[in-house]
């Protein structure tokens, strides 16, 4: 049987730090009700953050997704707890809580904001 459009956009959650998983499947059963036929064409860990990307424009899905990616900026990507951005001394960047930020600092960088542009109708 194939995979429906629901379970290839759950693929993506492997691609993904585990403290993020619940995160990322609120995330898709919300996709799912505003457009069920919308598809995820990347989701990853970029620069400590979350960053997905579909197949085609809708304002509500995009407006879901920067949500998203800025929730995960609060979340371990370890273990899901309270985090912050920090970065290690190659300037490495993760989310992390306390218990897991080793040898990182804060960061000092601001979040990073996604700018789409999309073709116009007319």
């Amino acid at each position: 049987m194939e995979p429906t459009i629901f379970d290839k956009n759950m693929m993506w959650q492997d691609h993904l730090p585990t403290g993020w998983s619940g995160l990322y499947q609120q995330f898709i059963e919300r996709l799912t009700a505003i457009d069920p036929t919308l598809r995820v064409t990347g989701a990853k860990r970029k620069f400590g953050e979350l960053c997905i990307r579909f197949d085609r424009y809708n304002r509500e899905a995009d407006a879901l997704a920067r949500v998203a990616e800025q929730s995960s900026r609060t979340l371990c990507q370890m273990c899901s707890a309270p985090g912050e951005l920090r970065a290690d001394m190659n300037s490495v960047y993760a989310t992390l809580c306390d218990l897991h930020a080793g040898a990182t600092r804060p960061s000092d960088r601001p979040a990073i904001y996604s700018i789409i542009v999309h073709p116009s109708d007319d």
